[in-house]
C-alpha cells in the first residue's frame, strides 16, 4: 500500500534552503552603525581645471564636546563622481553615505557641458531618493555650499528650505532628479531644474530656472518669467506677479501693480495648417491685487476695468516674448509642447525626435492671457 509524505516533510528541504539563503544575505551585508556614519546633505560638482570632477559634500555634525550642531564640508576629486566620494572619505573617520542627501547643486559650467552621465550615476544608486532636488549654480557650486548663512549653521539645510519655499511661490520649477530623468527621455519636453546664486558670499537666492536642451544647460529665466512660464503650463495659483502699467505717477515713473493668482486655468488648442503647427495657449486667470503704486482709486469699477486690461495686454505681450525665446533663442521646450502634438496625432508618420525639434520650432504659438481682478485688497 502506497502511502503519501506528510507536506511537512515535502517542504523541509526548500524551507532549509531559503533560511539557508537568507542568513547568507544578512551575512554578506554592509554593517552601518549610525554612529559611525557621515550623512551627506547636500552635494557640489564643478568641473576641475584637470577636467575631472571637484566635489563637495556638507555633511551635519554634532560636537562631541559641545553638543553643537556644525557643518563638515568635503571636497575632493575623482574622474566618476563615486570615485570622488570614495576619495573624499579617506578624510574623515566617518563611513560617508548618500541616504540623506537631499539637493544636488551642479556648477553652470559643468551643466553647460551636459551632466546626463553624473545624474545617471545618482539614479543608479539605490539610496538615493528619487524626489532628490537638483538645481544649477551661477557660480563655483563649492563655493556656495561652503558659504556661511548668518541664520542657519547649515548651508546645505538653508538651500534645501529655500528651494521649498520658492517651490510653493513659484520663483522656482518643482523638479526633482526623477522629473529630469523622464523629460530627459520624453521626445516632446526639455528639463528645467532651479537656478541659485550666491550673492557677497553669504547670501543664497532663488534666482529662477535653469534651462536645458536635452542634458546641457543653455539658459536661465528670471524668477518673474518663471512665474510667467509655470502660468502657461497650468500652475500658479497663489504665485505673485509684478505689472508695469502705461499710467504714470507724480514722479513721472510707470504705475506699478502687483497681483496673487486666486484661480488658474488653461488650454492649448492645437492645429496644421498647410503641415505647420500653430499653437494657441488660452490662460484664464483670477487675481487680487495686493499692491498697487499709481494715484486712482481701484474701487472704482471703471478704473479697475481699465487695470485690468493694462495688466492683461502686459502679461499677454511678456508670455509671447517668452515663448519666442524658447524657440529661436534657446532652442528648448520646456512647456512640452512637443508631447501636446505627439498625443494630437497631427502628423501621419512616425513620431521621432527630428520631428519634435523641427515641427516645434517652426510652429506658429500664439498666447490669449484672460484676467479678471476679484478683489482690489482693502484700503483706508
Amino acid at each position: 500500500m502506497k502511502t503519501s509524505t506528510p507536506f511537512w516533510k515535502k517542504r523541509s528541504r526548500p524551507l532549509l534552503l531559503a533560511l539557508a539563503l537568507s542568513v547568507a544575505v544578512t551575512g554578506c551585508a554592509r554593517p552601518y552603525i549610525l554612529e559611525d556614519l557621515g550623512m551627506i546633505l547636500t552635494a557640489g560638482y564643478d568641473l576641475a581645471d584637470d577636467g575631472r570632477l571637484l566635489v563637495t559634500f556638507t555633511l551635519p555634525s554634532i560636537g562631541e564636546e559641545t553638543g553643537e550642531s556644525r557643518t563638515l564640508a568635503l571636497t575632493s576629486k575623482g574622474s566618476l563622481s563615486k570615485e570622488a566620494r570614495e576619495n573624499a572619505g579617506l578624510s574623515t573617520d566617518r563611513q560617508v553615505v548618500s541616504g540623506q542627501m537631499r539637493v544636488v547643486v551642479i556648477s553652470e559650467m559643468l551643466a553647460r557641458k551636459g551632466c546626463w552621465h553624473l545624474l545617471d550615476t545618482l539614479m543608479r544608486d539605490v539610496n538615493v531618493t528619487k524626489t532628490l532636488v537638483l538645481c544649477v549654480s551661477d557660480g563655483p557650486a563649492a563655493d556656495l555650499l561652503k558659504s556661511k548663512v548668518p541664520t542657519r549653521p547649515s548651508s546645505g539645510r538653508y538651500l534645501y528650505e529655500l528651494l521649498r519655499k520658492s517651490q510653493k511661490n513659484y520663483a522656482v520649477p518643482k523638479t526633482s532628479i526623477q522629473d529630469f530623468e523622464r523629460m530627459y527621455h520624453d521626445e516632446g519636453a526639455d528639463p528645467m531644474i532651479p537656478y541659485v546664486r550666491l550673492m557677497n558670499k553669504t547670501t543664497i537666492m532663488a534666482a529662477g530656472t535653469a534651462l536645458f536642451r536635452n542634458d546641457k544647460f543653455v539658459g536661465s529665466l528670471s524668477p518673474e518669467e518663471t512665474k510667467m512660464m509655470l502660468l502657461l503650463g497650468g500652475k500658479g495659483e497663489g504665485g505673485d506677479i509684478k505689472q508695469s502699467l502705461h499710467t504714470k505717477g507724480q514722479d513721472g515713473k510707470e504705475d506699478q501693480v502687483m497681483l496673487t493668482f486666486v484661480t488658474t486655468k488653461n488650454k492649448c488648442k492645437l492645429e496644421l495648417k498647410n503641415g505647420r503647427v500653430h499653437a494657441t495657449y488660452n490662460v484664464k486667470v483670477a487675481g487680487q491685487v495686493i499692491e498697487y503704486s499709481g494715484d486712482d482709486d481701484l474701487t472704482d469699477d471703471k478704473v479697475a476695468k481699465g487695470v485690468e486690461k493694462q495688466i492683461q495686454s502686459g502679461l499677454e505681450t511678456r508670455m509671447k516674448d517668452l515663448i519666442d525665446q524658447f524657440q529661436h533663442k534657446y532652442h528648448v521646450d520646456p512647456l512640452g509642447l512637443g508631447t501636446k502634438i505627439r498625443a494630437a496625432r497631427l502628423y501621419d508618420q512616425p513620431w521621432t525626435y527630428d520631428l519634435w525639434r523641427k515641427s516645434y520650432e517652426n510652429a506658429v504659438i500664439d498666447v490669449n492671457f484672460e484676467l479678471r481682478i476679484i478683489r482690489t485688497g482693502i484700503t483706508r
